[in-house]
């Protein structure tokens, strides 16, 4: 059955292949380039004024903050109880965490516990 089917799929790639050597395809042009757009100002994101603190609202938690403490933790030398805290979560990186509905924040204030 698969013998089958990878012949009828090669008679069918040699055909497409006659087909463009018979007729073959040009490049088209690129379009031509649109005036230049200027920049909109940037707005400056509110930065928490103290990261060190658990955030009380969860739409506070960034995955920046979370990152950040974690890579703070493992420069610390706490990278295998990282390691170990995420196993037995089952997960294998912090990104997996943003999929877990109290996933991020109990991770954010287990880092900050083993900080202290």
């Amino acid at each position: 059955m698969l013998e089958t089917e990878i012949k009828e799929l090669r008679k069918a790639i040699e055909a497409l292949t006659a087909a463009l050597e018979k007729n073959p395809v040009s490049a088209t042009e690129a379009p031509a380039p649109e005036a230049p757009v200027e920049p909109e100002p940037a707005v400056e994101k509110e930065v928490p004024k103290n990261q060190d603190e658990v955030p009380k609202n969860q739409d506070e938690l960034t995955f920046e903050m979370l990152k950040d403490a974690t890579l703070k933790a493992s420069r610390a030398g706490y990278k295998d109880a990282i390691r170990k805290k995420l196993n037995e979560m089952g997960l294998s990186k912090i990104q997996d965490l943003e999929a877990r509905v109290s996933g991020p924040e109990d991770f954010y204030k287990w880092l900050k516990e083993l900080m202290q």
